[in-house]
């Protein structure tokens, strides 16, 4: 079982003994990781098989053996697949292969790789969102769950709207997954992520959501876009699942400008007000911190030092707001360094957007269902804005929300479907 002895520490896999309720500790990944899960024994019962997720869409398979009496043998050893999203393992019946599933480079399918080392190969089945795979122990059958998603944009009126007590309205859809829109500085366009292509690219569109126009083609995964604050340039992160790095791209399309390089993983910009430096989220010192580099290329400077993943810049240009992976609260820094503080305690780590007056952010806490709430700067007090209906179900992983420069609009992402089927596959090998 995966499970955590501390709030604080990331999860480990644990042996649960059945006839004593005994819990014993069998791995201790990286404090700065998500953690472990996943576990599934082989069947011989003499290796775990799980899943070591560093961040998002950065996961790796590890193995430990075990004696009979459930001791460890050794440390865990890492299936050289390189880091993707892992979404469900298992072992094939005769403990010489895992099966997984993994949305690299895009929507999700069915994996298997070779237990001794060697490449990974998608296997023939003709099925997209395949996740959660389980491989009965006789008779050569195989058994998944088929997700259906269906993410879309949504719209409702902001603080500075005439009639603020209308519906949400669906505004940006399609039979994909459309999510983390953004409006530009000067309210004209709006950027936003979208499957619809067949791999998750950036897109932007006009204010109204109309003439949808695909800028990326990296044929990985490209999300987060930020803009400049000249409405010229977009910031975003992108490539494959193991190699994910901040890249720029003009309003008007055309080849894409790598930023950052090296063996780290980088996500999330944002970019400061006078234009010159993109704030984005890094693991390159060990864990994820923030840091910024020139917007026209240079050397990289850590602006956090407790943590962070998501950090914009307050209009004064004086501040930087960013939140933590995995910790509650909004918090803040001097742009030049200095102390940092908690700004907002609340339970949101992308759900929020910065502007001159204060904090929108959504608040995961709430019994009755998601609200949306505005956190003032001159009285320092939080307001209700909308009680969202009990179901409604939010995007909460991307950076999901924005607030038209004029505050007429807001912007989220909803998903509309959201279910799954159990499909069975004969002789699968």
């Amino acid at each position: 079982m995966a499970d955590k002895n501390a709030p604080n520490e990331p999860y480990s896999i644990f042996l649960l003994s059945v006839e004593t309720g005994e819990k014993r500790k069998l791995t201790s990944p990286p404090h700065s990781y998500f953690g472990d899960r996943s576990p599934q024994f082989s069947p011989d019962g003499k290796t775990i098989a799980f899943d070591r997720s560093s961040a998002l869409y950065t996961d790796e398979i590890y193995l430990l053996s075990m004696t009979s009496d459930g001791k460890v043998l050794g440390e865990p050893r890492r299936l050289n697949l390189g880091e993707r999203s892992i979404l469900g393992l298992d072992w094939t019946a005769d403990g010489r292969g895992i099966v997984f599933s993994s949305n690299q480079p895009g929507a999700a399918n069915l994996w298997i790789a070779p237990v001794s080392g060697g490449m990974a190969e998608p296997l023939a089945i003709a099925s997209e969102n395949a996740v959660l795979p389980s491989v009965a122990r006789a008779g050569n059958r195989l058994v998944y769950e088929r997700q259906l998603l269906d993410l879309n944009i949504w719209r409702i009126p902001g603080p500075n709207s005439s009639d603020r007590k209308s519906p949400p309205s669906r505004f940006i859809a399609s039979t994909q997954l459309d999510s983390e829109p953004q409006f530009s500085p000067d309210g004209m366009k709006i950027a936003f992520g979208s499957s619809r292509s067949g791999t998750y690219e950036v897109w932007a569109c006009d204010r109204e959501g109309r003439n949808p126009v695909q800028l990326t083609y990296l044929n990985g995964i490209s999300g987060s876009p930020r803009w400049s604050p000249d409405s010229r340039w977009i910031a975003f992160d992108g490539g494959q699942a193991d190699d994910i790095d901040i890249y720029i791209i003009s309003v008007h399309g055309g080849p894409p400008r790598r930023l950052t390089s090296g063996r780290c993983k980088n996500a999330r910009p944002s970019w400061s007000k006078d234009g010159r430096w993109i704030y984005f989220g890094s693991n390159r010192s060990g864990d994820w911190q923030i840091w910024k580099q020139p917007a026209e290329g240079g050397a990289a400077v850590q602006v956090t030092k407790s943590g962070g993943e998501q950090a914009i810049e307050s209009a004064d240009g004086k501040f930087v707001y960013w939140a933590k992976r995995d910790v509650t609260g909004i918090w803040r820094v001097p742009v030049e360094g200095g102390a940092e503080s908690q700004a907002l305690n609340v339970s949101t780590e992308s759900l929020w957007a910065l502007t001159d007056q204060g904090i929108y952010f959504f608040d995961l806490e709430q019994p009755t269902g998601f609200a949306l709430k505005f956190y003032s700067f001159v009285t320092g007090k939080t307001t209700l804005l909308r009680q969202f209906p009990k179901g409604t179900r939010i995007d909460t992983l991307s950076t999901a929300l924005t607030v038209s420069p004029d505050g007429r609009w807001i912007l989220y992402p909803q998903f509309d479907q959201a279910g799954s089927d159990l499909r069975l596959v004969e002789n699968f090998r």
